[in-house]
């Protein structure tokens, strides 16, 4: 099949190199269009959004060279996301104290890291992919680092693990106080990380902490895998409640599972439900 150029005729080779030149500048015309396209995209994607009146702050973490560039008035750069899932985008937090958490999971809150604000605001400019981690969808500055102050009682690992999990105003417990459920699961899990030799009575109840702040975040899908690890071998048969069948029921309540959850209910205190009479 034969393309053939739709213009005046010329004679011979005159007609052959006019349409191969037409062919030549239409590629041009089009390779320059579409460089001209990406390259404003491209500049677009590299410009940072800068909003003037934010309600809720964004927070990332950084080495010392953030540190050097916000004291010199420039910022840091952090990119946004890009389509078709090429590049999901910064990960980022809430608020500070999550994201120091997350520079102690890293271990670098010694090493000249630090957190800083971001210049968008949480609830336009970041989305989250379903597993508790959020992302910025624009490109924006860190352009302020976060002083903290000290906080009353201790929240870190080097706790003993009553007074991580059990003291009142001590490890997640303070956090979860304030409303910081992420915050407090966070704590829990470098918790976790940082005491392998946790015994698996121990494990199981850190786990099921770390599932109710989770699922207070409305994190539901990581609020089930730690329910899911907060299981015990076996019940004790003299205790109260059950707790596999009460962790069961909680699971079953994020699922809207309301059979399951009647059914582990009634297995969670079978003595109690024996003892329930129907209204007379």
């Amino acid at each position: 099949m034969r393309l053939l150029f739709r213009g005046p005729k010329l004679p011979g080779s005159r007609y052959m190199k006019t349409a191969s030149l037409i062919r030549r500048l239409s590629l041009c015309i089009g390779w320059v269009g579409c460089g001209g396209a990406f390259c404003l995209f491209y500049l677009n994607w590299r410009t940072p959004t800068l909003r003037q009146n934010i309600s809720s702050p964004i927070y990332t973490v950084g080495d010392a060279n953030y540190a050097q560039a916000v004291d010199a008035g420039e910022g840091v750069i952090q990119l946004g996301s890009l389509p078709l899932g090429i590049y999901a985008g910064q990960q980022v937090f809430r608020t500070p104290q999550e994201a120091r958490l997350h520079l102690e999971y890293l271990r670098k809150e010694k090493s000249g890291w630090g957190v800083y604000q971001l210049s968008g605001d949480f609830e336009i400019d970041t989305y989250s992919q379903g597993d508790g981690r959020h992302f910025i969808r624009r490109t924006l500055l860190a352009n302020r680092k976060h002083e903290f102050r000290e906080l009353v009682g201790r929240t870190g690992t080097d706790l003993s693990v009553k007074q991580f999990d059990q003291t009142p105003n001590q490890g997640w417990r303070q956090l979860a106080g304030q409303g910081k459920f992420e915050a407090a699961a966070r704590s829990i899990e470098n918790y976790l990380r940082d005491h392998p030799d946790l015994s698996p009575f121990q494990i199981g109840n850190l786990h099921f902490h770390a599932g109710q702040m989770r699922a207070f975040a409305r994190q539901y899908d990581p609020a089930r895998d730690h329910f899911e690890s907060s299981l015990h071998e076996r019940d004790e048969t003299k205790a109260p409640v059950k707790f596999n069948a009460y962790v069961r029921a909680t699971i079953a309540l994020l699922d809207e599972d309301s059979q399951t959850l009647d059914e582990c209910l009634k297995k969670s205190r079978p003595a109690h439900h024996s003892m329930v009479k129907s209204p007379t």
